[in-house]
């Protein structure tokens, strides 16, 4: 279905109402809301069709609607079934058939009543003139209805009937039958008469109406103008239906239906023409609207008057088409009035959005006040859109009319701005040429009549605007004629002329335009512009000239020049390629601008110079010139392109060669040559033969690449474990294969490499077989990939004879080659192997998506399910494959060193003890199966595939785990579970569902599928399925024999109790308790009737099962087995025998049993009293008493209740009134109800026993709240009678006390007890015992009555939570710093290792902080002096702790900084030779303490070391006198060379400290301003040897100066560096002096 077409489905109603619902839902709304442009595919479809369709389809429905008003009408008459087809005379006597038509009559009459009444209530729904067709057809359907059911043959026939009574003369019966008959006849006559008329009339009016029916639908959804042509034709059929019809021939009914009219047209205009959006759209639009609207309401009063006109004329005498005009027209003539005003403010709005078009704003350039403008001009029409009023209602109509008023006035005022701001603009005028066509075109523009004669008067505004733009371009010449904007491609001198002749252009077509209007140029003005006009003419004429003069003067040198150029030159502005330097045409730019100025010179119709011309005239010679070298040095690019750098080394001579035909391009060709053809075909024939023999050998490698393919594609394995394998094929060496893999590590398969051979189907082979084939498949594969192999040293033979003319596989200068084409084999082997890996992997890792490659068999070896080959031998066979595919690669013999020769096998010389050798017998083949088996991705895979196959593994033990959901067919001993089954005495349904399980089962085997694949394993499960059946039907044959038993057990009681029963009956009684017994087995065969006619269908069932599934019944068993219902009939027949026999002996018996209830009556009596005062419920009865009186008055009950029954079934036997014993139910309904309370209690104290056994230490508060919670709920449970008793209050009591002692169990319960608490607790309590884990139980507790004691118990354990607390931080921080340790690390210069520091504190710091002020807030509380002692030794260690951690890391600062000092520096050892040896034995100290912190870190061990603290702060006081001679030592050099105290002390120390006078290069900047280096060279000291003098000065821009004398840069550093400021002084002096 198309995706544009909508559908739907009406369900639920009858073809009729969903016809009907569909148009009236559907299609009517759908064609009244859409345009009528889409309503068609090809073109529009004219209002009149549309109109005319739509009409159509409104009647189609309005039949619809008639037809189901008929169909399902709400009223019924009630028709009785009489059979009346005989004369009438005969009925006339019947006067039950009479009574019948007259009761059928008396109902027919308040129905017909009713309807009447109802319909004559009813009014037309809506304003709308359809509303009053619909109305009429409603009324025509519902007394249709009643109308046609009466008009019924069977209803006339009664009415018939009851005439002919009424007339009759019979007996008085009859005739009072008669009479009554003849009452209701002449009142049923009077209501049918009344139905009859009304139905006429209404369907009357329908009829006329529907004659109107068009038209009022034209009204309702036409539009205006056919509304407009139709108004007549509306008319005249009005006036057909006022002169036809009854009803509407009066005034008082015609005149509503003219006023629908009227409102329907009245309301078609009010819904177009709103005024809220009318005026948004186009005036032009809007114009058309409006009077459309306004005809159309003009038009209905004319139509009336001219039909009225045609009515007088024919002189109707008995009537006048005369109605109340004013209820006609009042409302439509006021609506034509304010139609008329918004038809004047469209045209207002017309003319305002004429004269401020998109014309007036390219004049005036002031494109913001326009829309200012049009803003007030659209405030004016905001107004009239927001009136918040009916505009067409009369009510309004001064309202209006005072919007209309300040309109107006806007519409003044808004004039008036327009003409101020065209009067303005017209002062500031954009363009002159502009505003006169503007003012031209004003000429034949509709606009406001003031507005046109303002703008004939701007012309003097135009010429004054023309001198200004004169002006303007004078002055855009004189400033821009030394650098003229040009056009883009255009040459300057052509561009300029080009410039100035535009802009002369510019003012010329003006003033050509203002030539047409003779009265304005003939003016001063007009005079005074034409001389100004030809004066710029003139000045742009002679710079025209000057241009071109200039350019004819040179341009003769600068051609001559260029065309004497070579025609190659290299190109410097690229980047160089690696075959040499980028040649390019050496054609010079300006050549080309010289011919392009000609060109565009003689489009101007200039004379040109002899010179240019020629140029001009040879550009095609030129040009072809340059085309032809720009190919020829393409093809030179290319081809030095195309060749790899392997094969450009090869092709060095060649090269050279090829570079010597293109020097005289170089050297010799300028453009005037005439060997530039010649020159050019020799360099493409050259280039030819290095291309043809490129060719060549990029062919052999082609070759040689699509061998290195084919070995990469290869596939080695096939697909499918098919009887037999496809043919092997190898990847040819088609070209699109050619190509080389990356150079490097072993490449990744691509996509397509990993695409598995075609899959073969068929029988999936064992896997030994599949083995076998695929072994076969892969030495075939193998052997044609070692042949092409072996062509590819062929091919480099060939290569070799291309370059060298040689064929011996060993060329020096190939050896590059050889190594990388053996590179791209060892790739494509390697790609080889991962590709078929991976192959192997998707395969075996295939989903289910590709077919099995071999198959196993899964059977039953009980008590396991065992596949063949297992799991184990199918990992062998399957790594054996994997490695045949690696060890596919020991075919491919690796090529000697720098040649492509294989290398031959080499036999290993084994030395023998005695001095002799001998060669192995395996010799040594160079493979790549060495390098390619170590490879890591080759690995992996071999793993990943390892890993798929265990998963398959998995997934086959998985499908096995289905098949042991039948395991307890096999598993369990069926002996055992056939005797435990027999135990539970089963019925026959559980025989039932055990036979039907396993006959199911067994079944389900059979449907099981016996093959399934796995990945790439199919199970072939036939063997373990045929298993499982037969163990299946091994159980169903054991449990129906189980059944058959049982049957037979159950069929011989039965019998055997029938034979009983029927000896019982045969018992004379002779005395009371032989009467009771026979009675009994008669009563009890009648009881027991429904019970043993279920057994018998009990065994006939187990023995139908039997036969249902098949198994063995006996022949003598089965009569037995029919037999059963006939004999208990029997013995029913004999039982009620034997009853009507014992009548005499039964009132014999009687009188006894009546003496004997009586005296039982009074016991009941006497136990009630004492159960009342003396029972378990009575006041102040002790719980445990009342357990005891419970169990007394349970066992008498129970006696009483054997007498009771007794006596109760010889009332039963002797048809005597059954006594009720209503006292002794009471008291057994109220024991019970003691029995619950009694024995909640006995639980509740064995609940407490059960506790207080429970040791202290094992308590768990959750399971005492929770028993007593539940304990309390059953309480709660308990009836309202219960609730009231003494035993439930007292039991109550019990339960809230030890709920209430609950929470103090917690609260001891808390770990922060300790026996100092308990102890306190046994003095509070006065009770002692032993809080021993082994032996303190609850039983102690219970004791103590605690819930006298809540509050000291509270105060108790809230101490010694807090006292908890506290102890939990003194060991919270012992145990941290138990394990608190020191970051040692090794301290190194370079490589040298220089001992052991201390990396950082501040985790240690942190942690002293915050356990310090931890001891000092335990030190504050109150709970504190269990501990104080603990506290305060803490804060003494930590204090500690603080104190040599902030001393060591003091030392070891200093110790580091000085170490670089005098271990690293041998110069400041010798000149502080004292503190060296101090700092020595420092140094050898803190390394001491060092070493024995590193061996034991932790923090608190370090710290407290005997004599710690003492000797670090020793060290400290040792190294501040050791930095102190050291800061003296540096202020001694600081004095000798001043500038040293610009640079700190680790800088100096850093020059001090080196022998190399380089070191103080970095420091330069700082010694002196502006001075980024001295200049170091060699020279010889005082004794002639080698070393370095300071030859000069260097500055940060880089300016240098040398020193007039060098300085010997030796000895101590600050004599030197004085020596060369002394000098840098000296030769500054002397040059200054010598520039001076």
């Amino acid at each position: 279905m198309c995706s544009h077409v909508e559908y739907l489905v009406l369900v639920g109603a009858s073809p009729l109402m969903g016809l009907y619902q569909t148009i009236a839902q559907i299609y009517t709304p759908l064609l009244e809301c859409s345009p009528a442009s889409t309503l068609s595919g090809t073109g529009r479809i004219s209002d009149t069709r549309r109109h005319e369709f739509m009409g159509n389809l409104h009647r189609f429905s309005g039949q619809i609607l008639h037809a189901l008003q008929h169909v399902h009408g709400d009223v019924r008459f009630f028709v009785p079934n009489l059979e009346l087809s005989g004369p009438t005379e005969q009925y006339v006597d019947n006067a039950r058939l009479l009574e019948t038509i007259e009761a059928a009559v008396q109902e027919w009459m308040p129905v017909i009543s009713g309807v009447l009444e109802k319909q004559a209530g009813k009014a037309p729904k809506g304003k709308g003139a359809m509303a009053e067709i619909e109305f009429w057809r409603e009324r025509t359907a519902a007394l249709s209805t009643l109308y046609e059911q009466l008009s019924q043959p069977q209803v006339q026939r009664m009415i018939e009937v009851l005439e002919a009574a009424g007339d009759a003369k019979a007996t008085d019966m009859v005739m009072r039958a008669g009479a009554d008959a003849s009452l209701n006849l002449l009142a049923f006559r009077a209501h049918y008469q009344d139905l009859v008329k009304q139905y006429g009339d209404a369907k009357d009016n329908v009829r006329f109406l529907t004659t109107l029916e068009r038209h009022f639908k034209n009204l309702a959804h036409g539009s205006l103008p056919s509304i407009s042509d139709n108004l007549p034709q509306l008319m005249n059929a009005l006036r057909m239906v006022w002169i036809i019809s009854r009803h509407y021939s009066k005034d008082d009914n015609m005149i509503p239906l003219m006023e629908r009219l009227a409102w329907e047209i009245a309301n078609k205009v009010a819904t177009l023409i709103n005024v809220r959006t009318i005026l948004r759209d186009p005036p032009a639009e809007t114009q058309r609207k409006i009077q459309e609207a306004k005809m159309v309401l003009e038009k209905w009063k004319t139509a009336y008057l001219d039909e009225r006109a045609k009515i007088e004329q024919i002189g109707r005498s008995e009537s006048r088409w005369e109605f109340d005009r004013r209820r006609l027209f009042d409302h439509t003539d006021y609506m034509s009035e304010r139609c008329a005003d918004l038809y004047e403010v469209a045209q207002v709005l017309e003319h305002f959005h004429n004269i401020l078009g998109p014309e007036l704003k390219q004049v005036t350039g002031d494109a913001k006040s326009i829309q200012d403008v049009l803003a007030r001009v659209h405030d004016m029409v905001h107004a009239l859109e927001t009136v918040p009023f009916d505009l067409f209602d009369r009510r309004y109509q001064t309202s209006w009319e005072t919007v209309m008023t300040r309109f107006n006035q806007n519409v003044v005022v808004v004039e008036e701005i327009v003409k101020k701001f065209i009067d303005d603009s017209f002062h500031n005028l954009r363009s002159a040429e502009a505003a006169f066509e503007l003012l031209q075109n004003f000429k034949n523009i509709k606009s406001r009549p003031s507005i046109n004669r303002l703008m004939m008067d701007k012309f003097t505004d135009v010429l004054r605007r023309y001198r200004v733009e004169v002006e303007k371009v004078r002055s855009i010449f004189t400033s821009l004629e030394r650098t003229p904007p040009t056009t883009r491609n255009q040459p300057p001198v052509a561009g300029a002329i080009n410039w100035s002749q535009s802009l002369l252009h510019r003012i010329k077509r003006s003033i050509v335009r203002f030539q047409t209007l003779q009265e304005m140029m003939s003016s001063d003005a007009g005079k005074l512009i034409t001389r100004e006009y030809l004066k710029v003419g003139r000045m742009m004429r002679e710079y025209e000239q000057k241009l071109f003069k200039q350019w004819c003067e040179s341009v003769e040198g600068v051609a001559t020049q260029h065309l004497r150029c070579y025609i190659l030159v290299e190109d410097t502005t690229a980047s160089p390629a690696p075959w040499g330097p980028k040649l390019v045409v050496n054609f010079h730019p300006d050549l080309m601008y010289i011919i392009k100025e000609t060109k565009y010179l003689d489009r101007l119709g200039l004379k040109l110079p002899e010179t240019a011309l020629n140029v001009t005239l040879q550009e095609e010679k030129y040009h072809g010139y340059v085309e032809d070298l720009k190919l020829m040095l393409r093809a030179y690019h290319a081809a030095l392109k195309m060749i790899t750098p392997e094969e450009r080394e090869l092709l060095t001579t060649q090269i050279q060669t090829l570079m010597g035909f293109l020097r005289p391009g170089l050297e010799s060709l300028n453009w005037n040559s005439l060997g530039i053809p010649e020159f050019v075909r020799r360099c493409n024939q050259e280039i030819s033969r290095f291309q043809a023999l490129v060719n060549q050998i990029q062919k052999n490698a082609s070759m040689i690449a699509g061998v290195v393919q084919a070995i990469a594609h290869t596939i080695l394995i096939p697909t499918a474990g098919a009887r037999s394998l496809a043919a092997p094929t190898v990847a040819g060496n088609s070209e699109e294969q050619a190509g080389t893999d990356q150079e490097g590590g072993a490449p990744q398969p691509e996509a397509e490499d990993t695409e598995a051979a075609p899959v073969v189907r068929g029988e999936v082979l064992d896997v030994h077989e599949y083995y076998e084939q695929l072994d076969k498949y892969k030495l075939a594969v193998v052997e044609e990939l070692v042949r092409k192999y072996r062509t590819v040293s062929p091919l480099l033979g060939k290569v070799e004879g291309i370059i060298d003319n040689t064929h011996t596989l060993r060329a020096p200068k190939m050896k590059n080659y050889y190594k990388l084409c053996e590179r791209r084999i060892f790739n494509a082997l390697n790609r080889m192997v991962l590709m078929n890996l991976r192959i192997f992997q998707k395969m075996v890792n295939s989903g289910g998506r590709a077919p099995p490659l071999f198959r196993i068999t899964a059977s039953l070896s009980a008590p396991e399910i065992v596949v063949a080959p297992s799991f184990n031998e199918l990992s062998k066979v399957i790594n054996v494959m994997l490695k045949g595919i690696v060890e596919s690669t020991m075919h491919f013999i690796r090529w000697m060193d720098g040649t492509c020769i294989e290398t031959p096998p080499q036999h290993q010389i084994v030395y023998t003890q005695n001095g002799g050798a001998t060669e192995e017998e395996e010799p040594i083949i160079f493979s790549f199966y060495s390098d390619i088996s170590a490879s890591p991705q080759v690995i992996k895979t071999v793993l990943v595939v390892g890993q798929s196959v265990h998963k398959t593994f998995t997934s086959v033990g998985k499908y096995l785990d289905r098949w042991r959901r039948y395991k307890v067919l096999w598993k369990l001993d069926k002996d055992q579970a056939l005797e435990r089954f027999a135990m539970k005495h089963p019925s026959v349904i559980a025989y039932d569902e055990k036979l039907g399980l396993y006959a199911r089962l067994a079944r389900e085997v059979d449907l099981l599928p016996l093959e399934r694949d796995v990945d790439f394993i199919r199970i072939n499960s036939a063997p373990l399925a045929a298993a499982i059946k037969s163990e299946a039907s091994a159980w169903l044959y054991s449990i129906g024999r189980l059944l058959s038993e049982n049957a037979r057990a159950s069929l011989n009681a039965l019998l055997e109790e029938m034979t009983k029963t029927l000896d019982d009956l045969s018992r004379n009684p002779s005395t009371m308790d032989d009467l009771k017994f026979v009675l009994a087995v008669i009563d009890q065969i009648w009881t027991r009737s429904s019970d043993m006619e279920t057994r018998c269908h009990d065994v006939e069932e187990r023995y139908r099962t039997l036969r249902m599934y098949k198994l063995p019944v006996p022949e003598d068993v089965g009569n037995l087995v029919a037999s059963l219902d006939e004999r208990w009939s029997s013995l029913l027949v004999k039982s009620k025998q034997v009853d009507e026999s014992l009548l005499e002996v039964k009132k014999r018996f009687t009188q006894t049993t009546q003496t004997q209830v009586g005296l039982f009556r009074e016991k009941v009596a006497k136990l009630v009293r004492k159960f009342r005062r003396t029972g378990p419920g009575a006041e102040n009865t002790e719980m445990d008493v009342g357990v005891e009186l419970v169990r007394r008055y349970q066992g008498a009950l129970q006696r009483y209740g054997v007498t009771r029954d007794e006596l109760v079934l010889a009332e039963k036997l002797f048809n005597l009134p059954i006594t009720n014993y209503v006292q002794l139910h009471e008291i057994d309904q109220e024991l019970k109800g003691l029995t619950q309370i009694y024995d909640l209690y006995t639980e509740f104290q064995e609940a407490l026993t059960k506790w207080s056994h429970t040791l202290w230490a094992e308590l768990d508060i959750n399971i005492l709240s929770t028993g007593v919670d539940a304990f309390q709920t059953r309480l709660k449970r308990l009836s309202r009678d219960q609730q009231v008793s003494w035993p439930y209050k007292q039991l109550v009591a019990k339960v809230a006390a030890f709920r209430e002692s609950i929470p103090l169990f917690a609260d001891l319960k808390n770990e922060a007890l300790r026996p100092r608490h308990w102890k306190t607790l046994m003095e509070l309590t006065g009770r002692t015992f032993q809080t021993a884990s082994k032996t303190f139980t609850l039983e102690s507790v219970f004791g103590m009555e605690l819930h006298k004691y809540a509050e000291k118990i509270a105060e108790i354990t809230s101490g010694a939570m807090k006292e908890l607390s506290i102890e939990a931080g003194i060991q919270q921080i012992a145990d941290t710093w138990k394990t608190m340790k020191f970051e040692i690390v090794k301290y190194t210069k370079g490589v040298e290792e220089r001992g052991y520091i201390l990396r950082g504190t501040d985790e240690i710091q942190t942690l002293l902080d915050d356990n310090s002020m931890s001891l000092q807030t335990m030190g504050l509380s109150r709970y504190v002096a269990p501990f104080q002692s603990q506290v305060q030794k803490w804060e003494k260690r930590l204090s500690l702790i603080a104190e040599v951690t902030e001393v060591w890391m003091t030392v070891q600062r200093k110790w580091m900084y000085l170490e670089i000092i005098f271990i690293g520096s041998g110069d400041i050892r010798l000149q502080l030779p004292e503190e060296a040896k101090k700092f020595d034995r420092i140094d050898k100290t803190f390394k001491k303490i060092m070493g024995d912190t590193a061996k034991n870190t932790v923090v608190l061990e370090a710290c407290q070391a005997e004599g710690r603290l003492e000797l670090l702060k020793n060290l400290e006081i040792q190294l501040e006198a050791c930095q102190k001679s050291l800061s003296e030592y540096l202020e001694t050099k600081r004095n000798a060379f001043p500038r040293f105290f610009f640079i700190s002390d680790d800088e100096l120390l850093s020059i001090l400290g080196s022998t190399d006078p380089t070191m103080v290069q970095e420091h330069m900047i700082k010694l002196y301003e502006n001075v980024i280096s001295l200049k170091f060279g060699a020279g010889r000291n005082a004794g002639g040897g080698p070393t370095q003098v300071v030859t000069g000065m260097t500055a940060s821009e880089g300016e240098s100066f040398d020193f007039r004398q060098p300085i010997i840069a030796e000895g101590m550093v600050e004599t030197w560096m004085a020596g060369v400021e002394a000098e840098m002084r000296r030769t500054l002096r002397a040059v200054t002096k010598e520039a001076v």
